[in-house]
């Protein structure tokens, strides 16, 4: 006896690359990770955030995004806050720290992008979060 399918047109096979865009993500998971002892800011800690895009024909897909501390990758950091649903002031205040079990099911656009390399070919790349609806910060239109 067969088990029953219910593929369509629209769906995309999980791991695969998808197009280029927008979508709506929620934050499924954010694990401490340390920068590797090649990488510029060695044994340092970042966020690896494991996005989920809401639309139910891509649930089985994911994006990943690293949220990086520091000094030069701040105004990132505080864009991808802010579009998380953070506010500045908040962000802003002394002592503020990022803790991970509070942005599980956050929810957010994601501007992902295909980038390709000779080591690992065509892959989905995250370019930025944005908010829900869309917005603006102090510095500007979030991108696309």
């Amino acid at each position: 006896m067969g088990i029953p399918t219910a593929f369509n047109d629209s769906d995309t096979p999980a791991g695969q690359v998808l197009p280029a865009g927008q979508y709506e993500v929620e934050v499924v998971k954010a694990v401490p990770r340390e920068a590797g002892e090649n990488a510029k800011h060695a044994g340092e800690t970042y966020l690896r955030l494991e996005l989920q895009p809401t639309d139910e024909n891509m649930k089985d897909e994911r994006f990943f995004l690293n949220l990086n501390f520091w000094p030069e990758s701040k105004r990132f950091l505080h864009r991808d806050l802010l579009a998380l649903g953070y506010a500045d002031a908040e962000i802003k205040k002394d002592g503020f720290e990022v803790e991970e079990e509070a942005l599980v099911g956050r929810k957010c656009v994601a501007s992902v992008k295909i980038r390709s390399s000779e080591e690992y070919g065509e892959q989905n790349e995250v370019r930025a979060l944005m908010p829900l609806g869309g917005g603006t910060t102090a510095g500007g239109t979030f991108p696309t």
